[in-house]
């Protein structure tokens, strides 16, 4: 069973005024009342850890005024100066209590658009490929480095499950697009099953909370064949034949194909239970994006958190030679705050030349002086494989936040 959370009363908290200014009386004094209850412990929590571990913004965050809504989020002039990249309803916890300068936040300023090509967090977080994620938060000052514009991502179950409608809405992205119905004959019925469709997986927001970042295969996905049915108006996925089952893309893939030769529509879906994944479609690892922490609060069967922090980085570039075509693989174990412990994996091909890069977000040797103080480890030396020879490599954390070169 999993863990249920618990949130702070509001009363609570007005009780609390005539003590002390703490953080949750600040924000209370200030009429921000109206987004108390998101002040839960797991985001009290994540927010302390991300003022007490990180570098200074080099600016009073409380002396710093916000952009109205529309308008683009101007940094301060100072090189130190950084945003922390979260929906805009946690703005105001990561300045407030975090002290650090929010993309988005009150107000919906920062949020972006998709369709309208704005960068903001709404086409960051419904980017499906990290390529797109770093093009996005370039954008979102060109005359600064990416990795300043928003050294860090925090995102949290909501943002993952019931909020993630207002992430697309934002971008005027229809929701059926990640997720929804598709409805099986049973007798004279249609009886709905809800399920996740392989554009959610691919989102950063799916990337980073549900997967850490890192590579995953398909796990148990469905592959149906479906046709468009018009029953009182409106319009319903009907499953035509049975799904095929299977861990295996390949085989998924051959039923898609098989399935669209015959005239019909079909994809390759996924269990619709959050807490309890079934993965359609294989992702590849990030890159420069590390989990740095996470809360207390348990949200799934697999261990997952209610809030996650990871830091955005250049990455440590690894390279080396071996025949063309040759399977290259790098493997970590990381060990949470939290002492959950995932594998961080990462593989490529060698190209035409025997040539490979690599580019691994986590240090093996700990933090440095001025830098993130995360409690979140690589535990040992990376692992790589390549062309079934195994190597140790160790990363150092300068090159990791400066983007230099291991040669393996």
């Amino acid at each position: 069973m999993i863990p249920q959370r618990i949130h702070v009363p509001k009363l609570i908290a007005l009780l609390a005024i005539g003590i002390m200014l703490s953080e949750q009386n600040l924000i209370i004094a200030s009429g921000q009342d109206n987004w108390i209850n998101t002040s839960d412990p797991d985001w009290v929590s994540s927010t302390r850890w991300l003022l007490n571990n990180t570098p200074g913004p080099g600016i009073d965050i409380f002396d710093y005024r916000m952009p109205g809504m529309g308008e683009k989020y101007p940094y301060p002039s100072t090189d130190v100066a950084y945003g922390v990249m979260s929906w805009w309803d946690y703005g105001q916890l990561i300045g407030l209590i975090g002290h650090r300068i929010p993309n988005s936040g009150e107000f919906r300023y920062g949020v972006g658009n998709v369709s309208a090509d704005v960068p903001g967090a709404s086409p960051f977080f419904l980017a499906e490929t990290e390529a797109q994620a770093e093009q996005i938060l370039a954008n979102l000052d060109k005359n600064r480095s990416p990795y300043m514009n928003a050294k860090y991502v925090m995102i949290d179950w909501d943002m993952a499950t019931g909020k993630f409608y207002a992430i697309a809405a934002w971008s005027n992205i229809p929701i059926t697009k990640y997720y929804g119905f598709f409805y099986q004959p049973q007798g004279d019925k249609l009886v709905p099953v809800r399920v996740y469709r392989s554009s959610f997986f691919k989102t950063m927001t799916a990337r980073l909370f549900f997967f850490d970042g890192s590579e995953v295969p398909v796990t148990d996905a469905f592959a149906v064949a479906y046709q468009i049915v018009e029953q009182n108006g409106m319009q319903f996925p009907v499953i035509i034949e049975s799904p095929k089952i299977s861990k295996n893309y390949s085989e998924l893939m051959q039923y898609v194909n098989e399935s669209q030769s015959k005239g019909y529509l079909s994809e390759i879906i996924g269990k619709s239970d959050p807490t309890s994944l079934t993965l359609s479609v294989p992702l590849e690892a990030l890159q420069h994006y590390r989990l740095v922490h996470e809360s207390e609060s348990v949200v799934t069967h697999d261990g997952q958190k209610f809030v996650k922090t990871f830091e955005h980085v250049p990455g440590a570039v690894i390279t080396g030679n071996a025949s063309p075509g040759a399977n290259v693989t790098i493997v970590v174990p990381v060990l949470t705050n939290q002492k959950r412990v995932f594998i961080y994996r990462q593989s490529n091909l060698t190209d035409s030349k025997g040539n490979f890069t690599l580019v691994v977000p986590y240090s093996t040797e700990g933090p440095i002086e001025g830098g993130t103080n995360f409690d979140t480890v690589a535990v040992g030396p990376y692992q790589l494989s390549v062309s079934g020879r195994d190597y140790v490599v160790r990363v150092p954390e300068e090159l990791v936040i400066s983007g230099g070169i291991i040669q393996a």
